[in-house]
Formats: C-alpha cells, sequence, structure tokens
C-alpha cells in the first residue's frame, strides 16, 4: 500500500474528514443528509486540518500548506456532485461536479498519480487543494493550464452552471508530464 501513487493524497483525505468526524464540526442534519444512498458529496470549505499539529504525517505524503484563510474557522460545507464519464476525452483524469449557487465545483485528479497539465478553455476558474492552498495555474486569454497529479485538485467554476463546466472539462485536453518534469510543450502554445 505505501507504494500506492495515489497514498499520499488518500491520507490527505481521510486525515480530514477524520478531523471534521472528531471536532464534532457537522451537524447531525448534514450528517444524515451524507449518508443518502446513491448520492456523492465532496467537501469544498473546512477548517479541516486544525493547525499544524493535526496535519498527517505519512511516509510520502508531503504536508499541506498553511489554509488560505487563518481567520476563524470555515464552516465544513458538502456540495452534491456526480462523476463525469470522461475529462479530456479519456478516463486517465477522474472528476466529479456539481452546483454551488451560480458557480460549479469539480474535484479532479489522475487516478494513477500522474502529473501533467489539464487545459479548460475557461478564465474563470480557480484551483485549490483540500486544505484550501491555492494551486498554481497559468492562464492566458481563452484557456487556463491547470497542473494535476495524485492530489484532489478542487477547480470553482465562476458563474458557470455545471452543464457548461461538465462539458469544459470533457473537452478540455491532457498534457501528461515528461520523465524531465515538464508538460507536453503544446500545452503552453496558443
Amino acid at each position: 500500500m505505501e507504494s500506492h501513487p495515489l497514498l499520499g493524497g488518500l491520507l490527505e483525505i481521510v486525515s480530514a474528514y477524520e478531523h471534521l468526524r472528531r471536532s464534532g464540526q457537522v451537524p447531525e442534519t448534514v450528517r444524515q443528509t451524507l449518508r443518502q444512498p446513491g448520492k456523492d458529496f465532496v467537501l469544498v470549505a473546512a477548517d479541516v486540518f486544525g493547525g499544524s499539529s493535526q496535519t498527517p504525517k505519512a511516509r510520502g505524503h508531503r504536508q499541506p500548506e498553511a489554509a488560505a484563510t487563518s481567520s476563524p474557522r470555515m464552516t465544513p460545507e458538502f456540495v452534491p456532485v456526480e462523476p463525469l464519464p470522461a475529462v479530456a476525452g479519456a478516463r486517465e483524469v477522474r472528476a466529479m461536479a456539481g452546483a454551488r449557487g451560480p458557480d460549479t465545483i469539480a474535484v479532479l485528479w489522475h487516478f494513477l498519480g500522474k502529473r501533467g497539465v489539464l487545459e479548460v478553455r475557461h478564465t474563470r476558474l480557480r484551483a485549490e487543494r483540500l486544505d484550501r492552498s491555492a494551486v498554481a495555474c497559468e492562464v492566458h486569454p481563452d484557456r487556463t493550464l491547470v497542473p494535476v497529479d495524485h492530489r484532489r485538485t478542487t477547480l470553482w467554476f465562476r458563474d458557470t452552471p455545471p452543464a457548461e463546466a461538465r462539458r469544459l472539462l470533457a473537452e478540455a485536453r491532457w498534457y501528461a508530464q515528461s520523465s524531465e518534469g515538464k508538460a507536453a510543450a503544446s500545452a503552453s502554445q496558443p
């Protein structure tokens, strides 16, 4: 198990949910909603690590960066999502997406833990990790290049309905990182 490519990302998610469970931050009414059979939800906002002393310390797992907000605890929010049949026309990058007000939230990761860049023909989005740290994206006038790897990346599509976000992800392009650590050159070309 220690050599599994997704181990670090999985431990980060398990740690976040375990912290929420033990802290009692999630009200019973929300827990009942989360228990609905056949429904999937993703955690999108919370003080999931409760400070540096609560962060996971597993072999091969890097500690999360400081949370994007240091002020009062954020209320855990769970957004209902549905899996996407394909991202970038294939199943290498897995994703789930759902509506959050006028926006769409999508979580994605590479199913084998490979690194690469996802080119999304959309510029009104931001990317962050489960710990709320920003993912450095390269924004061009007509597209955004999002780094993807074994960790869960949350994409926030601003003012974008779920159907459009699903289409954008289905039509995105995936550029695997080469052994030298660079994504295919065509990802940075117009």
